[in-house]
């Protein structure tokens, strides 16, 4: 495989370890910078409507949670291969993540996504599955060019829970006697596949031993879990302008998630009754959310919800102890406490 770049990017670590989020962010910047010039170099169809709309959403703001994950399992991992190969692969999960919103955003009619207009709005349904398509073939191609059926199978069984996820919460819309379990599977499926994908396949790529490689893919699985829920929570609890997307959104699609779970599972039966009437037929009234979020707050839902992320972070980071204390460790750990502690 001919390297995208001639330049690999140098890593920084801080001499006296990470003491915040933003310090992670900041030093490995530069090979999330080379990830996104590739991502730029990739979207090259001969059909310039293909090329704007990709990019309007891979350059709407995206914090390339999944590249850096994968980057970070990779270097945990000691991976002395071409740092190149991990740009290609980082790259192609972002395509498949995107390409997932792109899908999404039609599924759900949503108007906004990273407070910018979805890009069915812009330009229309047909052409955002299409362009979600295309970055599905994108992401293929790279991963075929790397000649790893390991890493091959790994990102295809992702894929593959990722539209059973999808089609489980769909058909599982306005239905009240839904379980936990069953919210929990959804994101198991649609969330967390694809982060614990891209941890393992940092830990393939360096050629990692399989304690390690499991070890990782069940950190990304319960850091999947935890992330969804929190972002499920915020769809309650979150201010319109930090959360970049429609508040109250799920309520009005009859979609089911952890926070509201709860609220029918803790509320008296009058409560529930009502709760109930807005899920079954839909609550696209502001009174509605507003009715719901009073009772969320009365009966501690999104609480609740919070706790279980939490719950999922200890899980996740209890798998880093199999690695020695490094840098990448520690950012790791803090990724997870972000997962939960975030206000978008």
């Amino acid at each position: 495989m001919t390297p995208p770049f001639a330049d690999s990017p140098r890593l920084t670590l801080p001499a006296a370890g990470f003491t915040g989020i933003d310090q992670v962010w900041d030093a490995y910047r530069e090979e999330l910078q080379a990830v996104e010039q590739h991502i730029a170099r990739s979207i090259d169809s001969r059909v310039p409507v293909i090329n704007r709309a990709a990019g309007h959403l891979l350059q709407s703001g995206g914090k390339r949670l999944r590249p850096l994950l994968l980057l970070l399992s990779a270097r945990l991992c000691r991976h002395r291969g071409a740092p190149e190969y991990e740009i290609v692969l980082a790259s192609a999960v972002e395509f498949i993540h995107t390409a997932a919103l792109l899908h999404d955003d039609v599924l759900d009619e949503a108007a906004l996504r990273r407070g910018h207009e979805t890009a069915r709005l812009l330009w229309g349904n047909k052409a955002s599955i299409l362009v979600g398509d295309y970055l599905y073939t994108r992401a293929v191609d790279q991963v075929i060019r790397l000649g790893n059926s390991e890493i091959e199978t790994t990102l295809a069984d992702a894929c593959r829970k990722m539209v059973e996820g999808e089609m489980l919460q769909f058909s599982l819309h306005h239905n009240v006697a839904i379980t936990e379990a069953d919210c929990l599977t959804v994101i198991d499926n649609k969330t967390a596949s694809l982060m614990s994908a891209a941890c393992a396949l940092g830990a393939i790529l360096s050629g990692a031993p399989p304690p390690e490689i499991a070890a990782l893919t069940r950190f990304g699985r319960c850091l999947g879990i935890a992330f969804q829920v929190a972002d499920d929570a915020l769809d309650y609890a979150a201010q319109p302008d930090k959360l970049g997307k429609t508040i109250g959104k799920d309520l009005c699609e009859g979609k089911i998630t952890l926070p509201l779970f709860h609220l029918l599972s803790a509320c008296d039966p009058a409560d529930r009754a009502v709760v109930a009437r807005i899920i079954e037929q839909g609550g696209d009234a502001a009174q509605d959310l507003g009715a719901i979020i009073r009772l969320m707050e009365r009966h501690g839902s999104v609480a609740y919800a919070l706790d279980r992320s939490r719950h999922f972070v200890s899980l996740a980071v209890e798998e880093l102890c199999l690695f020695p204390p490094s840098p990448h460790r520690d950012a790791l750990e803090l990724i997870a406490d972000y997962v939960v502690s975030r206000d978008h």
